[in-house]
């Protein structure tokens, strides 16, 4: 399509840099996308990089327009130097320690949806890709308000289910285990035949750090808090 097209292919890699691919070299590894076929890449450092910022990445006339445009340039607000430290030693952390990280992280990814299908079910479901350590939990079908695409725009079905997921975050907080809830807006997409808005869910994300008894112990917080407030 992009070629068919003449469209310009712009890709956000905040997400899956340092989590897709075989050395964790984001969506064009996993996908198999040269990266002259992207005309901008970017992405957050705040991320696997855990440093502040961002990095966009083009051809020469795009990156130089950057550097003229962007507010570093304009508004002399360059992030410091140890932000870039960080995020390079992050970078020659992944190029020696990716493949054995990224191995343990799917299958730490994986043990979570194992977990939360043999825990939760009933009560929590998950249609997020076991590969993604980012794991978009959501109720039941028997306990959701938002069940179908235009049910996502019914402000009072969407605020019914999030008050639900809030509480269950709040006690899966208080008992040491750190998710939260999604946030979405619907102001750019007021009505049904805009773009689609996903639906209520909270947000388990596991680490290559994390052990899988950790895992099992918060899922088990997590369905303990989600019984508590569906009884």
């Amino acid at each position: 399509l992009k070629k068919k097209y003449k469209w310009r292919l712009f890709a956000d890699e905040s997400l899956s840099l340092g989590a897709l691919g075989d050395t964790g070299r984001g969506l064009t590894e996993y996908f198999g996308i040269p990266l002259d076929s992207i005309e901008l890449l970017a992405g957050s450092l705040s991320t696997t990089f855990a440093s502040i910022g961002g990095f966009c990445i083009g051809s020469g006339t795009v990156v130089s327009h950057q550097r003229l445009s962007g507010a570093g340039y304009c508004f002399s607000a360059a992030s410091p130097p140890f932000v870039s430290t960080a995020a390079m030693a992050t970078l020659e952390l992944l190029e020696k320690e990716g493949k054995g990280k990224l191995h343990v992280l799917r299958k730490r990814s994986q043990f979570l949806q194992k977990k939360l299908a043999e825990l939760g079910e009933g009560l929590l479901s998950t249609e997020s890709s076991s590969l993604s350590p980012i794991c978009h939990v959501r109720l039941a079908p028997k306990y959701r308000s938002v069940n179908s695409r235009k049910d996502a725009f019914d402000v009072d079905a969407r605020f019914k289910e999030e008050q639900i997921l809030s509480s269950i975050v709040r006690l899966t907080q208080a008992e040491g285990v750190l998710i939260v809830c999604a946030r979405y807006s619907l102001e750019d997409n007021a009505n049904a035949h805009g773009p689609p808005v996903p639906p209520p869910s909270m947000k388990v994300i596991v680490t290559s750090s994390h052990e899988e008894s950790e895992i099992e112990n918060a899922v088990k917080i997590i369905v303990k808090a989600t019984k508590f407030v569906l009884k």
